[in-house]
């Protein structure tokens, strides 16, 4: 099985590595005192959201799109570190980054089915990475997002009163801490919403001018851009640990079956229905075993639900992709044991 040409990048990888670009760049336009020209900061979100998106799963746009948008419209122009919304620059940069990651996700998309449709294997590789978005299950999912439903506007009733004894950087502190307790319960996608939710609280409640979504001072402005980057590596490293725990009671569970399965071989009792029987047994999957007698492939045994008078056949050939299945009728049984499949 040949690999894909064109991967499909997992949030989870490409939107902390996003992040830190963008942040560079506003950065860089900070660091300059206005040598970038009109419009080049947006020019360099809008370049790196596409860009990124091609490569990225297409969910992945969204919230590079937001980190974008939140750069090029504080450091466009000066005053530096500022951020105001309403104005009509925020509004050109939101269009100009948008569609750049609409351009992005498109054009992923057009490189992934035309390669799907040129290499054997490609729709089921491309999709290998993106498996990673299911690390944790859905019920753990809503817990999360009932915790952040729950802990964000409770913590900010808390810090809202106290506010004079306390300062952002406490209060960054302790909603990072909310957003990473999400992370532990439901992984990057619960996060990432709790992270986005955390930062429009402390914008709106705790910096100046207050009950805005203005930002009046850099400095806030620089504590509000650290907290999301930290907050989305954070919910990406917590998510990759429970990708990779998953798949190490995976490889446990399949090393166990093929212990089991020598001893049943080893053990004399080598028939196709005894393998068949361990494998559907492990797996609870249907087990077929075929031979290809000419040009047909033939159903020799099965386990399973009963597959009646025809099969459905994956072609593993180097120049036929792996998508592609075929109906065969199920001839008389053949002298000779050459292929094994599931289904």
């Amino acid at each position: 099985m040949q690999q894909a040409l064109w991967p499909k990048v997992p949030a989870p990888f490409i939107v902390p590595i996003g992040a830190t670009l963008l942040l560079c760049v506003g950065a860089l336009a900070a660091g300059l005192h206005g040598a970038m020209a009109p419009g080049a900061v947006t020019a360099c979100c809008a370049l790196v959201t596409g860009g990124l998106a091609v490569a990225a799963e297409p969910v992945a746009a969204v919230p590079l799109a937001v980190i974008a948008w939140f750069t090029a419209a504080a450091f466009e122009a000066t005053p530096y570190g500022t951020l105001h919304p309403g104005t009509r620059r925020a509004a050109i940069a939101a269009g100009a980054i948008a569609a750049a990651a609409l351009v992005g996700v498109a054009s992923g998309l057009a490189g992934r089915m035309a390669t799907s449709h040129t290499r054997g294997g490609t729709l089921e590789d491309v999709g290998r990475l993106s498996g990673l978005a299911s690390a944790v299950d859905r019920r753990r999912q809503l817990w999360a997002v009932a915790l952040a439903a729950i802990a964000l506007p409770g913590l900010t009733v808390v810090l809202a009163a106290a506010r004079d004894s306390l300062s952002l950087d406490d209060e960054l502190l302790l909603f990072l801490l909310a957003v990473v307790a999400v992370a532990v319960v439901g992984g990057f996608w619960p996060a990432i919403a709790a992270a986005t939710a955390a930062s429009l609280i402390l914008n709106w409640y705790f910096t100046e001018p207050l009950h805005t979504f203005t930002i009046a001072k850099p400095d806030n402005l620089l504590a509000l851009l650290l907290f999301v980057l930290v907050a989305v590596s954070v919910s990406s490293v917590v998510h990759l640990a429970a990708r990779r725990s998953i798949q190490a009671r995976q490889s446990r569970a399949e090393a166990e079956a093929l212990l089991q399965l020598a001893r049943t071989v080893l053990g004399g009792d080598d028939t196709a229905d005894a393998v068949l029987g361990h494998l559907h047994a492990v797996t609870g999957k249907r087990m077929q075993l075929l031979e290809l007698v000419g040009s047909k492939w033939v159903r020799i045994a099965s386990v399973g639900r009963d597959i009646g008078d025809e099969v459905v056949l994956r072609q593993y050939h180097p120049d036929v992709p792996t998508a592609d299945a075929r109906r065969v009728p199920v001839g008389e049984r053949p002298p000779a044991v050459r292929h094994l499949g599931g289904a």
